[in-house]
This record gives C-alpha cells, structure tokens and sequence, in this order.
C-alpha cells in the first residue's frame, strides 16, 4: 500500500468504538500520574514538617554525630590546606587513629568541599544535610523502582511507606538510627540514599550492558558512603546476574556483572586496597557486643519478622502484612515478569545473610572483612527489599481496582489505605514528638549552664595541649551529663582530645583506653591526661591539681611528660590484633608503665625488633616490678613540643639514650625522623609509636600522611572515570554520524 493510500484509508470499524475507552484511560492514566507524585510529595513534607526540630531545636549532639562533625573538621581542614582529605589522622578519638584509611569518607568531604566553595557555616551545613536526606529518602525509592521498570503505583506506595520502618534499635532504615536521640548513623544515611538507585542502573547494566558510567559513579559513592552498602550493592549485582531463567542470557549477564564489579573496585581502590593491606591494624574490640559481628542467628530473625519487629516494633504490623503481601504477589508473577522475580529473591538473599555467622559460621570468613565485619548492619538490604515488596503488596489493589475505571473504587481504595496507615503515622509521630521533647529538655538544660561551659571550654582552650579526662563512660562519666548529654560528648564535640569513651572502636588503642585507673598517676602519664573534667562531688587523689569550679563543674590538672616521653624497650612480644589486647591489659595492670618499660610489639609484616629478646605476655607477673616506694625511673626529658594534626615534633634530651615515644597510636601510615633524618617507627605497648635516639639531644618528628601508592590509585580510579566519558562521547558521535547518513539516505 502506497503512503498516500495509507493516509487516506478510512478507520477500521472498530476504532470509533475504543475511542471513548481510550480516552478515559488517559484520563485516568494522567489522574494516576498525579497521585502518584503527590503520595511521593506527601511522604516528603512529613518527614520534613516532623523532622524539622532536628533544625530547629537542636541542642548539643549525644551520640555518633560527634565523631561525624570531627570528622568533617579534619576533612574540611585538608581540603584548605590543599591536602588529601581521604587520609587525614583523627587525634581526638581512641588515642589518635587515621579513621578515613578504614572507613568511608565521601559524606565528609562534599561537605568540607561545599564549606570551602560557599562559605557556610559547617556545622549547620552538616546537620541541614542530615534533615534534607532523611527528608528524600521517599525519592531515591520513587526514582530506583520506577528505574526498576515497576509501574507508577507501586513505586509511589513504596515511597510512601519508605520512611515509616520501625524496629527496637536494630541499625536500619528507620528514624532510630539518624535523629538527635537515636544513633546518629550519618554515613549509613548516605549510603541509605545512594544504594537504591545503585542497584537500579546497576540491574539495567547487567540486563542490557548499557549504561555503565552512572552506574560505576553511583556504586562507588555507595562503597564511599558506607562499607555496609557497599557489600549489599555487590552481592546483588551477583543475584542480578543470574535471573534469568535462560543460560545464554546469563552467560552475557555474568561478564558485564563481574565487569560492573571490578570497575567499581578500581574506582575506589585507592580506599579499598589499603584497607585489606592494612587490615591487620584493624581493630576488632573486645567491648562490641558479639551480635554486632556475628548478628541474630536465624531463629531470632525469622521470629523477629513474623512478630513484625523487623518493619513494625511496638505497633501493629501493617508494614509487615505489605511486604507479606509483596511476596506473595511476586510468587503469582514468579514467571511473568523478572522484576517481581528479582525483589522476591533480593528479600531472600538479604535475609539470609542478616542472619550472619550465628547461623553460617565460618561460611561468611571469606566475604569481604570477613571477622571484623559488622553482619548485623545487612539489615539494610532487608528493609531496602521489604520496602519495595510492600510498594508491590499494596498497589495490588490499586491494580486490581483500576481495570474498573471507575473512580469511585480508587477513592474507596484511598481511604482504606488512609485508614490502614493512619495508626503507622501515628505512631511515628509520637515517636518524633518524644525526640523532640528531649532535645527541647536538653537544650534548656545547656541553656542553664551556657556560661559556666563556655568559661570551662575557654579555659582549656588556652592551655597547653593534653588530653581531657571525663570519666569513664562505664562509670561516673556516663552519669555526668548536661540534660541528655554526657559531658565527654561536649569536650569532644569542641575538639578535645577525649579519653574514656570508645567512640569508635577499630583503633588498637580504643580498648585498652577505657582500662584508665584514675588513681595511678602513671597511667595519667601514660596516655597523657593532663586535665580532669568532673561534677563537683567527685574527689581525686593528691597528685591532682585543683584549677577552678564552673558552676557545678571542676577542672583540675596533672603534671605529664606531654604527648612525647623516653622509655625503655629491650624486649620484644610477637602478636597480632586478635592476641593483642590481652597482652596489652596484662602489661597495663603490672608495673611496667610505673618503669617506663614498653615492650616492642611486633605484628605479622611490622617493623622488626631485631636482636631484641622475644617473649609472650601472658602473666604480669612476667615484668619487672617496683620495689615499694621506689621512684619512677627517668631516662630523659622532653625539653619542647609542637602538636598539630598528624605532625608532632619535640625536643628531646636522653643523657644515655634510649627510646623516644609518641603518644598515638601506631600505623603503618606513620613516619619519623631524627634530626632530620628518616627512620622507621615501630610499635610499642600500648600501640605507640617509638624511635631509638642516642646519648644527648635530638629532634624528633613523627608526621602521617597517604602514601604515594595511595595517589598513584587515586590516578587510576579518575582515569577509568575520564576514559567512560570519553567512550561515551565517541559513542554519541558515531551514533549521531549514522543517524544523519540514514537521513541523507531517505532524502
């Protein structure tokens, strides 16, 4: 047929007859569209209209948030000074410790580079991120499911019901784990928003092998955001590859899976390399709790689900039923349609490996991190899966309804799912107006002692370095607070460096900190307490100095050698960080630190101790004692020092030698000099560092820093970036070259 009788053909008979349906399914179709954006508008404005206190009414913070802000001054000050903000040395914490070598950076520096280009105040700009991301999380779920090729309902439900997860402080998705009461997970809230849309390009990648720069990009800001994700990402990249029911389909997903995977590591391998090189300084603490890397086992976990206390603590399960609903929708289209397939068995996969090595055991030992992993953080996988299953669950009869097209039924619709969710709100409604009355409690509470603190703080600000000594948190120091805050939490959140809470525990030296004896004045010495913060009906022994009262607080001091002292080192202990921390308690508890006796410890692929006995501290009786009423030995003297961040100097005068130590704790990363020549540090108890120096005086300088294997894959990761964008711009030209030669051709 010719086109000009293709035009002038008349309409089949039966088209005046569709034409009217026609038209009320695009009606329908539009109005659809509409609601469908505002069920996502609206699960916007409540987190932001209830979450706005987090802004508004903010007192000082009392949980992980401190340790975030620290790290985003360290970040922000690399990035002024020009650094490398991906390997700063945090003192503040556990003794000193390069925090970013192990853990996830890039939620600190955007911020510190956005603080540089704008000028905005950081502290604001830090917790106006945190409210705008709780704030979308609603979005990332829209934009991944429909992303997923599932239809506007479902993934406009799915968003409404994103935000409303409740559990008893089990680290996931809900509102526990990220306000001011709650945890303060702040990197696990970036990876919450990157990793959906991660998973949805990286499923298209797998299925259609196109598209990979994005979603390399938004892979590897899921590793930088949070290692947890990251590990949750990767593994469903592996499911993705093998959905298909046909082998020649998943001989052609396994590649581009395995290519998805390995781009993404090369991406990030600047941060992911030297983390399994140097896993050997990573800490895995004593004091975490065992569920923590071992997580719940499957009979708690699966109890836990059928009671509704993974998506519906304290309330009635609604959320539960949907993703109940959820699944048993995606069994019915099992065979019609892959995504359905696809979010049943990401459910399954997930949930399975919530239940950590408590029920596989050493099965999971080979996974990335393997022991020192925190498997009870995969419940991230099973609430970004339950929540599109309950999206899917509860569109059923949105679906079901629409094939009526009669509005009616979807406004009858409406208000049953209205009726159904008003007690879910409800219920984190209370839970946020509980938030928020402790935040207005706490902040009256500072607002009472507003000068008393400041005057403290200022005082301290001034005098010479040391650290801060609060109490311990498992003792008085956990009871002395401002309303919720406990005071170790203000002295470290204003930069001091703070001892006697493990705010972070993969330093070597964040357990034995927590072993401080407040009446042994060596200890003090030892990892440098110089100032005591305490309320005013707490007493210390003699050698503590009273310095001032504050209202009801009180400041006083102890004399220290500084973050710098000159010990004795004739022995050697051959351990590694499972044996460490025993050995490192027993040597704390005898008398060596009263001898200024620290022993050279040497880890597999450390600095050697060569010609220096070896020994194994089992028993403090192993050590030199001190004879009753004995003076401390001296064997030298610290004449000056200069602190900054990562660089300590001192002068040092050791009249017959000896080892010179300093008071941070040991990594790989560290170098030091001697008069201005480079030598190798090595580590001595309890995870210092420490140089031999001869007779007399000497400079002594210790400086950390990321290593040029560090830049050199830094390099690498940016070049396989720039050659997908030059790629992909050879690409749009060509297809752009054969698009005009196929018009010319027409023409």
């Amino acid at each position: 047929m010719t086109q000009q009788a293709a035009v002038e053909a008349p309409p089949a008979p039966s088209e005046p007859a569709q034409q009217p349906q026609t038209l009320i399914a695009r009606f329908l179709a539009d109005r659809e569209r509409a609601v469908c954006v505002g069920l996502v508008a609206f699960a916007v404005l409540f987190n932001a209209v209830f979450l706005l206190p987090e802004l508004t009414s903010r007192p000082a913070d009392l949980n992980d948030n401190v340790f975030h802000y620290l790290n985003l001054q360290r970040a922000n000050e690399a990035v002024r000074g020009l650094d490398d903000p991906t390997e700063p040395w945090l003192s503040e914490i556990a003794l000193g410790y390069p925090v970013f070598h192990y853990y996830q950076h890039l939620p600190y520096v955007v911020p510190a580079a956005v603080h540089v280009i704008t000028s905005l105040p950081l502290e604001w700009l830090f917790h106006v991120i945190n409210y705008v991301l709780l704030c979308l999380f609603p979005v990332s779920i829209y934009w991944s499911m429909r992303r997923f090729e599932f239809a506007r309902p479902e993934a406009a439900l799915a968003a409404l019901t994103a935000s409303l997860i409740s559990t008893d402080g089990l680290f996931g998705f809900d509102f526990g784990s990220y306000v001011w009461a709650g945890y303060g997970l702040y990197t696990q809230l970036w990876g919450m928003l990157v990793l959906p849309p991660a998973l949805a390009l990286s499923y298209q990648v797998v299925r259609t092998g196109r598209g990979y720069l994005w979603a390399v990009l938004l892979l590897g800001a899921t590793v930088m955001s949070h290692l947890a994700f990251g590990y949750v990402a990767f593994a469903s990249i592996a499911l993705f590859a093998v959905l298909s029911p046909t082998r020649s389909e998943m001989r052609a997903r396994g590649p581009r899976a395995l290519a998805l995977i390995a781009l993404t590591v090369g991406v990030t391998s600047y941060f992911l390399i030297p983390l399994a090189l140097d896993s050997g300084y990573l800490n895995r603490s004593v004091w975490d709790p065992l569920f923590k890397y071992e997580s719940f086992g499957a009979q708690q976990v699966t109890e836990w689900l059928l009671q509704g206390q993974l998506f519906d603590h304290s309330r009635f399960p609604v959320l539960t039923l949907l993703v109940g609903a959820g699944l048993i929708t995606c069994g019915v289209l099992w065979r019609a349609e892959e995504r359905y397939r696809m979010v049943a068995l990401l459910f399954a996969l997930w949930l399975l490996l919530y239940f950590g090595p408590k029920t596989w055991g050493g099965l999971l030992d080979a996974t990335p991190l393997g022991r020192d992993f925190y498997f009870h953080r995969l419940i991230a996988g099973v609430h970004m899966a339950g929540i599109m299953l309950a999206g899917i669950g509860f569109a059923v009869p949105w679906r079901w309804l629409r094939d009526f097209q009669d509005r009616r039924y979807l406004a009858a619709f409406a208000l049953a799912a209205a009726i159904a969710l008003l007690p879910v709100y409800l219920e984190r409604v209370d839970y946020l107006g509980d938030n928020r009355a402790l935040m207005r409690q706490t902040s009256a509470a500072m607002t009472a002692e507003e000068q008393d603190i400041e005057g403290l703080l200022t005082l301290l600000g001034t005098a010479p370095p040391g650290r801060v000594y609060a109490g311990l948190a498992a003792q008085w120091g956990g009871q002395y607070r401002i309303g919720s805050v406990p005071m170790h939490a203000i002295l470290t959140a204003h930069g001091f460096d703070n001892v006697g809470f493990l705010w972070h525990p993969w330093s070597l030296n964040g357990d034995v900190q927590v072993l401080f004896d407040e009446q042994r004045p060596e200890l003090y010495d030892l990892f440098n307490i110089r100032y005591i913060v305490a309320p005013e009906d707490r007493t210390f022994p003699d050698f503590v100095q009273f310095v001032g009262a504050f209202g009801r607080h009180r400041l006083y001091r102890v004399d220290t050698t500084g973050f710098f002292d000159v010990v004795t080192s004739n022995r050697a202990f051959y351990a590694d960080k499972e044996s460490f921390y025993f050995a490192a308690s027993n040597w704390l508890a005898s008398a060596a630190p009263t001898l200024r006796f620290h022993p050279t410890l040497v880890f597999p692929g450390a600095p050697g101790a060569a010609g220096l006995p070896a020994g194994q501290p089992i028993e403090a009786a192993e050590y030199p004692q001190q004879a009753p009423g004995a003076p401390r030995p001296a064997y030298g003297s610290v004449l000056a020092e200069d602190v900054s961040s990562g660089r300590y100097v001192a002068v040092i005068d050791a009249p017959e030698g000896g080892t010179v130590i300093l008071k941070q704790s040991y990594h790989p990363g560290w170098r030091a000099y001697v008069d201005g020549k480079e030598v190798t540090p090595r580590m001595v108890m309890p995870s210092y560092l420490a140089v031999d120096v001869g007779a007399g005086e000497h400079a002594v300088v210790f400086s950390y820093g990321p290593s040029a294997a560090r830049h050199a894959l830094q390099i690498a990761g940016v070049l396989i970036l720039a050659a997908f964008l030059i790629d992909g711009r050879h690409r749009r030209r060509a297809v752009q070259a054969l698009t005009d030669l196929r018009r010319r051709a027409r023409l």
